[in-house]
């Protein structure tokens, strides 16, 4: 009771719902210091084994899913509430020369160490109060860090948009881009070396955006990845990356599709976009690119909520040859943590190439459009369209969808990603803009440019509503009196 009345005196505040004293900040009461225990002042007489020490790792805060018993080499941790890749913990293993086991831990946020010994064996509980105010001391720090973290995430979603509107579009003769094969080019920029900037949105984000204009939208963008023209990737640092995609297909299909192709790179996704789309020619598709792995389970929740009804597919990466170095198939694994948590997705794995590590725009680049079109849509357990059991009139309504609500610019769009360019269809287009009120005028693709950027805006340019007719007014009676 005197330490209480002490405390108190001394500026302590009572927190009544979680029944204990506490200080908004101990820097401005140094002297409340004295009064602070930690779990690990009750841990450094030691343990018995190796798993007491693991525990005592806990009570410092620390995350020990992955943790060694490798002995003198430093070992990192990620601590709660600062996510898996700030690895602020550390600790060392070492053997004494009287066959003892000692080891040393330091967590660098809060700045609490712990000296521990197998020695003595002695078991030393932590008091109930003094675990308490360490768990919540812990949840203030997480939500603290969680805060921070988003405030910079903000931030910097706001320099990428800032940087994305100044980049110019993607030409379509950039080093990875060509050696892809790849043919959407929406939403892509590049740099003056090649280098190709992915922009990354957040579809829980889309509604911050609400007031500002449609061109102004970007859907949420909350990151960028540059490509380089070797291949290598990178992403922003403190930006958004948990959800973070970036998707494929027409604005029809972003709006509601009818297939959903979730998958890790964006030369998979766009690889399994070319096959869908050319397998299943009347299907509105959205392909979306997870980025990497790790992520796929994250933007898997995302699209669930945007997109319920979508028959959604998995695109997986089959990592044979790391399967053969470490055991586990990082690509397989993911996907299939997807398709637990969410059973209506159906996996395609493409068959591993040479064995090395495949995804599908390996396989299409090795076997072609037709062979890939078999085996995606074989391991869906269904049969792409074939063009000899449909009618003529009939495959040619399925060309475009409906088109209303649409821009003409984004229209021609459309058609441009339909046809991409192919001149055997546009007589085709031509009738179904037709019957829908718009006209097609081939002389704006006269001299232009052949790469994917400049027939898409040639595209755009040339669709436009038809005329309404004219009617005659009607002459007036002449009345002779």
């Amino acid at each position: 009771m005197d330490e209480r009345r002490e405390a108190k005196s001394r500026g302590a505040k009572w927190d009544a719902e979680n029944q204990c004293w506490y200080t908004d900040n101990l820097k401005t009461h140094p002297e409340l210091a004295r009064y602070q225990r930690r779990p690990a002042d009750f841990m450094a007489q030691g343990g018995k084994t190796l798993d007491d020490f693991r525990e005592a790792l806990r009570s410092l805060g620390m995350v020990t899913e992955r943790w060694s018993e490798t002995p003198n080499v430093w070992h990192r941790l990620p601590v709660e509430g600062r996510g898996p890749h700030d690895k602020a913990g550390s600790y060392i293993i070492y053997h004494n020369a009287d066959g003892t086991i000692g080891a040393f831990a330091r967590n660098q946020a809060s700045g609490e160490e712990l000296r521990w010994s197998d020695r003595s064996g002695k078991e030393s509980r932590i008091p109930q109060e003094v675990q308490r105010a360490a768990d919540l001391n812990s949840a203030i720090s997480r939500r603290v860090n969680e805060a921070a973290r988003d405030y910079v995430a903000q931030l910097r979603a706001e320099d990428a948009l800032k940087a994305y509107k100044t980049l110019e579009d993607v030409r379509g003769d950039e080093p990875y881009f060509s050696r892809k094969q790849m043919a959407y080019t929406h939403g892509l920029k590049r740099l003056d070396d090649g280098t190709l900037v992915v922009p990354l949105i957040n579809g829980q984000r889309v509604g911050d955006f609400a007031d500002i204009p449609r061109s102004e939208k970007w859907f949420g963008l909350v990151s960028m990845q540059p490509i380089a023209p070797d291949g290598s990737k990178m992403l922003m640092k403190q930006a958004q990356i948990s959800g973070a995609y970036f998707p494929i297909g027409t604005d029809v299909a972003r709006l509601m599709p009818t297939h959903l192709i979730l998958a890790e790179g964006v030369a998979t996704a766009e690889a399994a976009y070319q096959i869908m789309s050319k397998g299943a020619r009347s299907a509105r598709v959205l392909a979306v690119a997870g980025i990497d792995a790790g992520n796929l389970t994250h933007v898997a929740d995302i699209l669930q909520k945007m997109y319920p009804e979508a028959e959604k597919i998995l695109a997986v990466d089959n990592d044979i040859a790391t399967e053969q170095k470490i055991g586990k198939n990082p690509g397989r694994a993911a996907a299939a943590a997807v398709a637990e948590k969410y059973p209506e997705y159906r996996m395609v794995i493409p068959e591993a190439i040479a064995d090395k590590n495949t995804d599908w725009n390996d396989v299409l680049l090795a076997k072609g459009t037709n062979s890939c079109i078999l085996d995606f849509f074989s391991q869906l357990g269904i049969g792409p369209a074939k063009k000899p059991e449909i009618p003529v009139a009939e495959a040619q309504a399925q060309l475009l969808p409906d088109l209303q609500g649409l821009a003409p610019r984004d229209i021609g769009k459309t058609v441009w990603e339909v046809t991409q360019g192919n001149p055997d269809k546009l007589a085709q287009v031509q009738r179904e803009l037709h019957a829908q009120g718009y006209r097609f005028d081939e002389k704006r693709l006269h001299g232009v440019l052949n790469t994917p950027v400049a027939m898409k805006d040639a595209f755009a340019k040339a669709v436009s509503p038809l005329p309404e007719k004219a009617v005659a007014p009607m002459p007036k009676k002449e009345v002779v009196r």
